[in-house]
């Protein structure tokens, strides 16, 4: 029992509340879930079903299996992380001007069960933005931050593709675009903090 309580000890000594919510913040702005509701209603639209289970599902053994891939190659090439962190950062500022540009690089078609899971859950979801905020995050949050942040984030997702039908009745598409502008405003913000305190320390 001791040693079960001691781990539990340790992991809470790793939560970082600012962390956690900046590493939150950083995903939920990557992802970008009220942006891309307007490709998910169209695809709502050709399927009348979105697998949100499934999609969920697959975007968590996505970013396990990145975040698995980032620390076999840094320990097996010795390369720092803070140069994949200072990657994941540039790459944000062109997610935030693609964002605030509304410039669309994808747009679904087909009308298989694949086309609703896979293209929603990559590259939509966890696509190359992902994968970049996760690279800017996973230095300088501990493992507990980020856990608590991908969880958080997750969790989200996958409310909104189960209630997408609602959504899709309720909202209007135009004001999912204007709160995507004011994210990428945000993200870009952000990221360019991090890379000038990069470079200043």
């Amino acid at each position: 029992m001791a040693p079960v309580i001691a781990s539990l000890a340790s992991l809470f000594e790793q939560f970082d509340l600012k962390g956690t919510l900046e590493a939150f913040g950083i995903l939920f702005l990557a992802i970008d879930m009220p942006g891309n509701i307007p490709i998910l209603m169209r695809i709502y639209r050709k399927k009348a079903y979105v697998p949100a289970n499934q999609i969920t599902a697959a975007v968590t053994i996505i970013i396990g299996a990145f975040l698995c891939i980032i620390h076999y190659t840094s320990s097996r090439s010795h390369i720092d992380l803070k140069y994949f962190e200072l990657a994941g950062h540039i790459f944000l500022i062109f997610l935030g001007i693609q964002l605030v540009m509304n410039w669309e690089f994808f747009s679904p078609s087909g009308s298989s069960q694949f086309i609703a899971i896979m293209p929603t859950a990559f590259p939509i979801l966890a696509g190359p933005a992902t994968f970049a905020a996760l690279l800017a995050v996973q230095q300088s949050a501990r493992w507990m931050s980020m856990i608590i942040a991908i969880s958080t984030n997750l969790l989200i997702m996958h409310t909104i593709l189960g209630k997408l039908s609602w959504i899709s009745a309720k909202i209007r598409p135009g004001l999912f675009k204007t709160l995507s502008r004011a994210f990428g405003i945000v993200l870009i913000s952000l990221a360019a903090r991090h890379i000038w305190l990069s470079f200043s320390s």
